[in-house]
């Protein structure tokens, strides 16, 4: 077993995950969420839109990685949104196609534990494309980027260069996207209301936590390469996870809340 996988996953839940966890605030800021009975058909779909896409991953996994690719490249583009064209686009897809361009062979060993032994080559190239565009428009854009922007893009590529795939992923996600992203949305909440969502962060995570600890000691005997699983775990687990993120911070926007 890779004790630094263990690691990585560990950040991800601690640093990462909770910023996911304010998606019921986000819900009823943005009218999902009004009585009890909404608050279950929320969650109800919630978890519908988790399980659609754990069934897509085991049917359709190339098509669905990809999809995940791309849709985590507009994901991370809020970041920069308002900063750049494209709601940020150029920047969130470079975020996700910088290792691709700097580490191939390294991604491409992901890839295929991500698709159970398949092989890679379609989605390392589609990812590969993606982060191209990513770089052409954030050039496009070069003049409303700022020095202190300008600075994070280059520790961004470095890190790519100088880290393994999933360790830049750390990087990104705990140190820059969740931050931005609890503290963009913690100061939309009232500020007597804010214990409460302390609270909140704090229980889901674990939830979360709990629902990855049960899975993976439910096929652990299972499992014929522990790195592998773990990979997958990982990433499959946190794609079920963010496109139902994903597409309600969409549905906030639009509602401009």
């Amino acid at each position: 077993m890779d004790l630094s996988l263990i690691v990585a996953c560990a950040l991800i839940a601690l640093m990462g995950l909770p910023h996911g966890a304010l998606d019921p605030f986000v819900a009823y800021r943005s009218g999902l969420i009004k009585d009890l009975l909404s608050a279950l058909r929320f969650v109800l779909l919630y978890l519908g839109v988790m399980l659609i896409i754990i069934a897509s991953w085991l049917l359709l996994p190339k098509l669905t990685l990809i999809a995940f690719l791309l849709l985590s490249g507009f994901h991370f583009g809020r970041d920069w949104r308002g900063i750049i064209d494209w709601n940020g686009f150029g920047y969130g897809a470079l975020i996700v196609g910088l290792p691709a361009l700097m580490q191939a062979d390294q991604v491409t060993q992901i890839f295929s534990f991500l698709l159970f032994g398949a092989a890679a080559t379609l989605p390392v190239g589609a990812l590969q494309i993606v982060g191209a565009v990513g770089a052409i428009l954030l050039l496009s854009n070069l003049r409303r980027i700022n020095l202190r922007q300008r600075v994070e893009i280059m520790t961004l590529v470095t890190a790519s260069f100088l880290l393994s795939p999933l360790w830049y992923f750390v990087s990104y996600f705990c140190l820059l996207h969740s931050p931005r992203h609890l503290m963009d949305e913690i100061s939309k909440i009232p500020l007597q209301q804010r214990k409460k969502v302390y609270f909140v962060v704090v229980v889901t995570t674990l939830i979360t936590l709990g629902m990855f600890a049960i899975t993976a000691l439910a096929l652990w005997n299972k499992i014929p390469d522990i790195n592998a699983f773990i990979y997958q775990l990982l990433f499959i687990g946190m794609a079920a996870l963010t496109v139902p993120h994903m597409f309600l911070l969409e549905w906030a926007d639009r509602r401009k809340c």
